[in-house]
């Protein structure tokens, strides 16, 4: 049975109260912002913000999973992991951070926003369960039923909740769109290692590093870079924040071709998550193929299967 798309949308982007009652009133590290051109991350990265405004909650501190240490956390502070598909063995290096930092501040609540959990690798997952499960007051949200279950392994604190780009719902710039009679579709593939399992690319077929574009691509690997050397320098600690700023500002500069792109269509044809959700956002038709490794349709018949212009 399908529902109205605004009814539902309205429910999804209200389902995270939890995580502000989880941090109350402490001072809160906002740690793995993303600084790449996956501009899916960025609505994630632009949802958490909006989440936290929303619930007057003012992070002392935010930083990618490069430039973040440890030991600038006080016994109070609450360290929230941004969220997405990167909790698991695909994508090493924001895994290892993360470990790092359960591992290194045992003291400390730790919250991993919702994302989609999945080890190729059973030792990697062996390691991972050692050092969650040693950590008491570590909350992780998961995206979908099937990563809950592996939440459920790793801490007795799991919750099932949707992506935080949810909260972006109704805000400015994501008003419904004006379908034309052209009927006009947008066909957005995956370019990478995740690509759907159904071929759906064509020539006129768009990805995020095509809205990006190269030089843009270059600025933003100079930024993460500078930002790495002065991690290593023991230096960012005094400019993370001023750093982070910029880099929000242009995150929505990226943000809002990508809105640009998908309101010139009608229809949306995508294996990427977030080309669905930033669909839905748009209250903009589209049907979903399935990525790599099931994340599309897990998220899918957990979420959004029901909305009236969704399918599958």
């Amino acid at each position: 049975m399908k529902f109205s798309h605004s009814e539902l949308m309205d429910a999804l982007a209200a389902r995270h109260g939890v995580i502000a009652e989880l941090i109350g009133v402490r001072d809160v590290h906002y740690v793995d912002i993303p600084v790449h051109g996956n501009v899916g991350d960025l609505l994630i990265m632009l949802g958490t913000l909006e989440f936290f405004k929303r619930h007057r909650i003012e992070p002392k501190i935010k930083a990618g999973f490069y430039n973040y240490s440890a030991r600038w956390a006080k016994e109070s502070d609450v360290i929230v992991f941004h969220g997405g598909g990167n909790l698991g063995d695909i994508y090493s290096r924001p895994q290892a951070k993360r470990e790092e930092i359960i591992s290194q501040l045992r003291g400390n609540r730790i919250i991993i926003l919702p994302q989609t959990i999945h080890f190729s690798q059973q030792e990697n997952f062996e390691r991972a369960l050692k050092i969650f499960r040693g950590h008491s007051d570590l909350h992780i949200f998961a995206r979908d039923n099937l990563s809950y279950e592996i939440a459920r392994q790793m801490t007795d604190n799991a919750y099932l909740a949707p992506d935080m780009a949810h909260n972006l719902w109704r805000t400015q710039h994501f008003s419904d769109h004006k379908s034309s009679t052209a009927d006009r579709l947008l066909v957005f593939a995956r370019s990478d290692e995740e690509i759907g399992i159904e071929n759906i690319r064509d020539q006129a077929a768009v990805d995020w590093p095509d809205i990006v574009g190269k030089r843009r691509e270059a600025m933003i690997l100079w930024f993460y870079r500078v930002g790495k050397l002065l991690h290593l320098m023991k230096l960012d600690r005094f400019i993370v924040g001023p750093q982070m700023k910029i880099w929000e500002r242009f995150a929505w500069t990226l943000t809002l071709d990508a809105l640009a792109l998908f309101n010139s269509h009608d229809r949306v044809v995508t294996d990427r998550l977030h080309g669905h959700i930033l669909s839905c956002l748009l209250s903009i038709r589209n049907r979903v193929v399935d990525n790599s490794y099931g994340k599309n349709f897990s998220y899918l018949n957990c979420w959004t299967i029901r909305s009236n212009i969704v399918g599958n």
